[in-house]
């Protein structure tokens, strides 16, 4: 389940669960008008260089980990899935406009007709476990935010059947830019992103999952900087996506 957002950064709808949310900057995304296939060409007076096919390749990979990690904030592992890092990978969902649901089985939060709420044992194993998974993509005030975010929603699926969480993923529709200013980068583009909303219906001891999927396209500008452990995304500036007219 994904962040709600608008382009201040403010909630749209009250909601009783905690939501995963990113504080978007005060200016606006500018993106430019036609991709760059991953290469920013510049010898502009900021000093921004040509990036190699490699490099650019690896920044876009940080930033669409990034974007994915954090629709699966608070998640638990779905059944089968095996994998240390499973939180960084789209989960496959079915093609957008079939069957709103996902290509595997997720994590049943009801079974036998009773709400199964994360124990303290399971909760702090599902917070190391995110924990490692945003130290590999995220750093600074971004990895502050997602660690805050992904405590809240544990602790709220250890008490409320109105808190829980599912995955999501995303996929590339197309980069815009890439540019690498000495330790720093800024990457550009566009992206879709589905995820799973779950909530639970029936009364005591019949109680039912009910679940979709919602896709939406998102505008990204992502900073980032290097680290001794590769690059990280400091900063993660999202809006719905608008055609230009």
């Amino acid at each position: 389940m994904r962040y709600e957002r608008s382009s201040q950064g403010v909630e749209s709808s009250p909601r009783a669960r905690p939501t995963r949310r990113l504080v978007v900057a005060g200016s606006a995304v500018v993106l430019a008008g036609a991709a760059l296939g991953g290469l920013l060409v510049s010898a502009s007076p900021s000093g921004s260089r040509p990036v190699a096919s490699a490099t650019s390749h690896g920044l876009e990979n940080v930033v669409l980990e990034a974007l994915v990690v954090q629709d699966d904030l608070g998640a638990p592992t779905p059944p089968g899935v095996t994998g240390a890092s499973w939180a960084l990978h789209s989960l496959p969902a079915r093609p957008r406009g079939v069957i709103s649901s996902f290509a595997i089985p997720t994590y049943q939060w009801v079974r036998s007709g009773a709400v199964q709420l994360l124990d303290r044992k399971s909760g702090a194993a599902l917070l190391a476990a995110d924990r490692r998974d945003v130290a590999l993509v995220a750093a600074g005030s971004l990895r502050s935010q997602f660690d805050s975010q992904l405590a809240s929603i544990v602790q709220g699926e250890e008490r409320s059947s109105a808190s829980l969480s599912a995955p999501g993923g995303a996929r590339l529709v197309r980069w815009y830019s890439v540019a690498v200013h000495g330790d720093r980068a800024t990457v550009d583009g566009m992206l879709e992103n589905w995820d799973e909303q779950v909530t639970v219906t029936g009364s005591a001891g019949h109680r039912r999952l009910r679940s979709s999927i919602q896709w939406s396209e998102i505008e990204a500008l992502a900073s980032l900087q290097r680290t001794s452990a590769g690059w990280r995304v400091t900063s993660l500036d999202e809006k719905p996506f608008q055609q230009a007219t």
